[in-house]
């Protein structure tokens, strides 16, 4: 692959991979498997206890949960399968049943990561016992070359991935001082993983005028800093700090965006010349 000029094509498809990350319970996977674009596949990785609420029989969407006892198989096992089925939709396996898979989901992935720390360790992590900081590089490597698996397949319109949420410290090791919320990864794999996706949405539930609401968080706040959507400048001015969870909505935010800012500089070439 070399070198080539930034489109709009290509931002496009950056702006398709997402990440929603919040408390459990704050609407994450039901945004996930109700309003993603058709066809999907969602996988809940095994050890997510969530998948009660995915839904079986909404048309489009095929979702993927472990079918035994999860605490019977090795974090390597599970790797092997999870990973087997990313590549059998990236390479078309579940495209008969309703037409080429447009989304893939993978629901719950500090889940994932944790199995990629207990392989990193040796099965320590999993056994409560301690180990040296540096074994936590051999989950990242294995995390990331997952999510460039995932995130880079060009079949793929739409990659969403949803998390929990864990507060972290501003400055590492120091106990007491302030924090904010990011993804619940460990050690620096959080902020590694934030990078990776264009849109990162923080995801909650509010209560306004007696009503309950459910909202994603575009831009950090106080209290939040791992949620962000990294594009033109431009267009993160015009985006709101809010959006209702749901991705077509979410999409036709930033189309919005993106309309306003080229309807901007169709004026200014007109001016130009026009001078």
């Amino acid at each position: 692959m070399a070198l080539t000029r930034m489109t709009a094509q290509r931002r496009a498809a950056k702006q398709s991979r997402v990440m929603l990350f919040g408390p459990p319970n704050s609407g994450k996977t039901t945004a996930a498997a109700f309003t993603s674009i058709k066809p999907a596949v969602l996988i809940s990785v095994p050890g997510e206890h969530g998948y009660a609420s995915i839904p079986y029989d909404i048309p489009g969407l095929i979702p993927l949960v472990w079918g035994g006892d999860v605490s019977s198989q090795t974090s390597e096992s599970i790797k092997r399968e999870v990973e087997s089925e990313v590549k059998k939709v990236i390479a078309g396996k579940y495209d008969e049943e309703f037409g080429k898979v447009r989304t893939l989901i993978i629901d719950g992935y500090h889940k994932m990561y944790n199995h990629y720390l207990n392989i990193g360790t040796g099965g320590k992590y999993n056994a409560g016992e301690d180990f040296e900081a540096r074994l936590y590089t051999r989950a990242h490597r294995m995390s990331d070359s997952f999510l460039d698996l995932c995130l880079d397949a060009s079949s793929l319109e739409f990659v969403t991935f949803t998390t929990w949420n864990a507060k972290e410290l501003d400055k590492a090791g120091a106990a007491g001082g302030p924090s904010h919320e990011w993804p619940d990864l460990p050690g620096k794999a959080a902020k590694e993983m934030v990078g990776k996706f264009s849109v990162v949405c923080y995801s909650r539930s509010v209560v306004r005028d007696g009503k309950r609401a459910w909202e994603w968080l575009l831009k950090p706040d106080t209290e939040i800093w791992g949620n962000s959507v990294k594009m033109d400048a431009r267009l993160v001015s015009r985006l709101p700090a809010t959006c209702p969870q749901n991705f077509s909505e979410l999409y036709r935010i930033i189309g919005a965006a993106q309309q306003e800012v080229e309807r901007e500089e169709t004026v200014v070439e007109n001016i130009r010349s026009n001078a």
